[in-house]
């Protein structure tokens, strides 16, 4: 899997020659090599999988601009497919730098839960169903609760900050048998959050919520149960849930799967909070 970098933010600046963060190009022999060089814009580069590979196209499509490193080379726009071993060119966009991850699908009995696109977050938040939908392939209804969310610009900036919090944040939660979105479930921050190092160093804070029409179907302990044992393959034993003291079923649900109320807080937009924990057994990094 081929990875894309930030590796700055100022205009004209150097490319580090760092083993994370390497500029690789194509001399016309073929050979790759590190280069290090002015170039007049900042730029997510790519750089060479760990395998040593090197990729000979786009893989996927750039909306924003790409750049041939030579100098007076032309900004312009790469389409998925097009070849990339021409010396020094870059392919760069906040949203390939984002989405090149590959994301599994998580799989429980009923449901599918789905990671969202830097485009579906786009168009979740202006409010564009249509849009929404079309991007990752089922139905998001017109009143889907995550439309022109506050919380979505956070998320895809943290996104675009740290492509490894992608598969962390929003999924929505789809049903098998007509790929309807009926909710949608997040972590806050991928794991270790740094808000919760006073519970563990490697935990995560859960948040999901159904659609008004789609609940007392179980959708909430399905979607729950899938999301706690993918993070848990991926070292997590320690979760935490945030509970309006009004917010009944959920504060059932929290009960019955294991968590337990350790505290109270005030958050600044949702208010009074029950905080919720559950410790699962073991990868916890703690």
């Amino acid at each position: 899997m081929h990875r894309w970098v930030r590796i700055s933010n100022n205009n004209d600046a150097r490319f580090p020659n760092a083993a994370d963060q390497r500029f690789v190009s194509r001399d016309k022999g073929g050979a790759t090599r590190d280069e290090a060089g002015s170039f007049p814009m900042p730029l997510f580069i790519n750089f060479q999988a760990m395998d040593g590979s090197f990729p000979e196209e786009c893989p996927q499509d750039s909306s924003r601009w790409a750049y041939n490193g030579k100098r007076g080379g032309r900004i312009r726009a790469l389409q998925k497919g097009t070849r990339l071993l021409g010396y020094g060119m870059l392919c760069d966009i906040e949203r390939v730098a984002a989405d090149v991850i590959e994301i599994p699908v998580i799989i429980t009995s009923r449901l599918k839960l789905i990671s969202l696109s830097i485009d579906c977050l786009r168009a979740m938040f202006d409010g564009d169903f249509v849009s929404a939908g079309a991007s990752v392939g089922f139905t998001v209804s017109p009143s889907c609760s995550l439309l022109k969310h506050s919380s979505i610009p956070r998320r895809i900036n943290l996104i675009l900050k740290d492509p490894e919090q992608h598969p962390w944040m929003y999924r929505a939660i789809v049903r098998r048998s007509d790929t309807t979105m009926v909710g949608h479930i997040s972590f806050h921050h991928k794991a270790p959050d740094p808000d919760l190092l006073e519970y563990s160093s490697y935990a995560a804070e859960l948040g999901y919520t159904i659609e008004t029409g789609q609940r007392r179907r179980g959708y909430a302990e399905e979607s729950v149960r899938g999301m706690m044992g993918w993070a848990n393959r991926q070292g997590v034993a320690t979760f935490l849930l945030s509970i309006s003291p009004d917010n009944i079923p959920s504060i059932g649900l929290a009960e019955k799967i294991g968590f337990r109320k350790i505290s109270e807080r005030i958050d600044d937009t949702d208010g009074l909070e029950y905080v919720y924990i559950s410790r699962m057994e073991a990868n916890d990094k703690a």
